[in-house]
């Protein structure tokens, strides 16, 4: 255009040159406005492929690594409360088939203990016959009964933090997913 305006200023109209020149302003500012978009697209795809590249940064990884460990521990804790829940029903089980067994469902001591307070000495006696019978029929009894209850509260403990544990795991896992959307989309 500059080179059409200077070799043909004389042979040209005095409104066609004015045209020319509006047009060559025209252009040269559409220039510019292209090369300020492209700029930005730049800038834009730029920023893109930085979050692209940031989908493997430490703190997606830190998050990633954070739940797979609590993904571990979570699965190791329910093997462990399946293991607790084997031994607490076998102990139970024990303790409830000799309760149940003709040595102590058919043979309770019939005697009363409520002489414990006495003074009198055929009443003493009697209390501490029936104390060392009452003694002896459950010393066979109660570490079973002790073993079965103990067992059951173990495994309500370790089911308690088990259910933690999947609480975290769940968080932590949601959490990752979100931070791997923000970063990555």
């Amino acid at each position: 255009v500059d080179k059409a305006l200077s070799n043909a200023k004389s042979a040209l109209p005095e409104d066609t040159l004015a045209s020319l020149k509006a047009f060559k302003d025209y252009t040269k500012a559409l220039q510019e406005d292209v090369l300020k978009l492209h700029a930005s697209d730049q800038k834009d795809i730029d920023l893109d492929l930085d979050d692209i590249k940031n989908c493997s940064y430490s703190g997606l990884e830190a998050k990633r690594s954070s739940m797979e460990d609590l993904r571990r521990q979570h699965h190791s804790c329910r093997e462990q409360q399946a293991a607790m829940v084997d031994t607490m029903q076998k102990k139970c089980e024990d303790y409830n088939r000799t309760r149940k067994s003709d040595r102590f469902a058919g043979a309770p001591p019939t005697c009363s203990l409520a002489k414990v307070a006495t003074d009198s000495p055929d009443a003493l006696e009697a209390f501490e016959t029936c104390l060392t019978q009452t003694y002896k029929w459950t010393a066979g009894l109660e570490p079973l009964r002790e073993a079965c209850h103990a067992a059951r509260e173990e495994l309500h403990v370790k089911a308690d933090k088990c259910k933690k544990l999947q609480s975290r795991f769940e968080a932590s896992a949601c959490l990752h997913a979100t931070k791997q959307e923000d970063t990555c989309s």
